[in-house]
């Protein structure tokens, strides 16, 4: 079951289905012209609309969205942040797919795409020293930091032309997973640098 109420500041076909495809049921209020925020409703595992007017009780879309806010005090507000939002909604007790999991001690991040984290961890990292009790599900302010689109600088020369150590697929070069080491290459620089996030 999903566990944790949070809301977006928009409302789009794409994030719709994607929301769908995290297991929520799209609410017909998602529809109506004036319905701008989207919000899970975790004891139903639905997704509804906020913000439109109702004239059967007088209420305006500005004053729908203010009783939102008044009334769900337990949501997480997630801006315009779509990442974050998915990755915040898809939190539940019951499955570890579609999750991020955080080392305990260091910055490395995985995204489980498998019902169970340790038959994901076993399947895709064989190459790592480190072992399932080095990581936890991530926590919502976890979420945050990682999400919050913050950037990465070259410390030397202050670009954002940099590249990560990753693992890709040999045959497709199609984006695998990050190899979590921590070297980046500044190409403005032409060399393996340290890094700054803001």
């Amino acid at each position: 079951m999903f566990i944790q109420p949070c809301f977006i500041r928009k409302n789009t076909k794409e994030l719709k289905d994607r929301l769908e495809k995290l297991g929520y049921k799209i609410c017909k209020c998602c529809e109506l012209e004036d319905a701008i925020w989207l919000n899970n409703y975790t004891p139903t595992s639905s997704i509804h609309g906020t913000g439109y007017s109702n004239e059967e009780i007088g209420i305006s879309a500005k004053e729908s969205l203010n009783l939102f806010l008044e009334e769900n005090s337990n949501y997480i507000d997630c801006g315009t942040n779509e990442d974050l939002f998915l990755a915040i909604a898809a939190l539940r007790d019951d499955t570890d797919k579609n999750q991020y999991f955080k080392h305990n001690s260091k910055n490395h991040f995985y995204k489980c795409d498998m019902d169970s984290f340790k038959d994901y961890f076993d399947d895709c990292n064989k190459e790592l020293n480190d072992h399932i009790e080095d990581y936890h599900k991530a926590t919502v302010d976890e979420l945050k930091e990682l999400l919050n689109n913050k950037k990465i600088y070259c410390s030397k020369c202050g670009g954002t032309n940099i590249l990560k150590e990753a693992w890709v697929d040999a045959n497709t070069l199609i984006y695998v997973n990050d190899t979590y080491s921590d070297r980046y290459y500044c190409e403005d620089c032409m060399e393996e640098v340290n890094v700054i996030i803001k």
